[in-house]
């Protein structure tokens, strides 16, 4: 789920803006590169970043 998700389901940011997601979003930011590597163009260019952009 986006950041945006959550907020949309009532979760209050200060629950949200905390290490754990931070640490949590920034590790499967790294393995979704990872994979984007390994796959060679199997993600088709499409990054957690891009969709989080189509939902704003």
């Amino acid at each position: 789920k986006t950041y945006r998700d959550f907020r949309l389901q009532g979760v209050l940011d200060g629950t949200l803006n905390n290490k754990s997601y931070a640490t949590i979003y920034n590790r499967l930011t790294v393995e979704e590169a990872t994979a984007a590597v390994k796959a060679g163009d199997g993600l088709q260019g499409i990054s957690m970043r891009d969709s989080d952009e189509e939902d704003s």
